[in-house]
C-alpha cells in the first residue's frame, strides 16, 4: 500500500508542468521538503552526478553531455534498453522502468530533482541518514558508495557545509 501511495503521488508531482528554466532551488528545495531528505545533500548529489547539466547522460559508464534537450532525447531513446543514467541526478532507468514512468522525465530539471530525491530517500531509509546511505545514492557496492561518499562530502566542504 504505502509503494502504491508513494508511486501515485511521484506521479502527481511528474505530471507538474515542467519549464526548461525552472527554478532549480525551489525544486531542490519542495523535493527535499516533500522526500525529507536535506537539500544541501541532494545539490550536492546534482553537483557530483551531473555538474547541473539537466543534459547529462551516462550510458553503461559512457557519459555524454548533449547540449539541447531534443540531442538528450535522442541519445536516450538510443539506448533505452541499455543501463542509463539520465538528466541532473543521474537518476539509473531502472528507477523510471520499476514506476513505469517515461525516460525523457529524466531530462526535466525538476522532475528528476523529485526523483533524485525520492531514491535518496529510499536509499536512507534503508541504510540510515549516515554516510552509506548516501552512498548508496551512487552504488550498493561499499567500496564504490564509500568513494562516492567522498565525493559528495568534498562538495559540501566547497557549499560551507560543515557536516552532511
Amino acid at each position: 500500500m504505502i509503494k502504491k501511495i508513494i508511486a501515485i503521488t511521484l506521479l502527481a508531482i511528474l505530471f507538474i508542468p515542467s519549464v526548461a528554466n525552472a527554478d532549480l532551488a525551489y525544486c531542490f528545495n519542495q523535493a527535499a521538503n516533500f522526500y525529507k531528505v536535506p537539500q544541501n545533500i541532494l545539490m550536492a548529489i546534482a553537483d557530483v552526478e551531473s555538474g547541473f547539466n539537466p543534459y547529462a547522460i551516462d550510458v553503461e559508464g559512457t557519459p555524454y553531455f548533449p547540449d539541447s534537450y531534443s540531442s538528450a532525447l535522442n541519445i536516450v531513446r538510443k539506448y533505452r534498453n541499455l543501463s542509463i543514467d539520465i538528466g541532473i541526478m543521474q537518476v539509473n532507468s531502472f528507477w523510471f522502468n520499476k514506476l513505469h514512468y517515461p525516460l525523457r522525465y529524466g531530462l526535466r530539471p525538476c522532475d528528476d530533482v523529485y526523483f533524485g530525491a525520492y531514491v535518496l530517500a529510499r536509499k536512507i531509509a534503508r541504510y540510515g541518514y549516515n554516510w552509506r546511505g548516501i552512498a548508496a545514492y551512487h552504488s550498493n557496492n561499499y567500496t564504490a558508495g564509500l568513494i562516492y561518499a567522498n565525493k559528495v562530502y568534498a562538495v559540501l566542504r566547497q557549499m560551507g557545509v560543515n557536516n552532511g
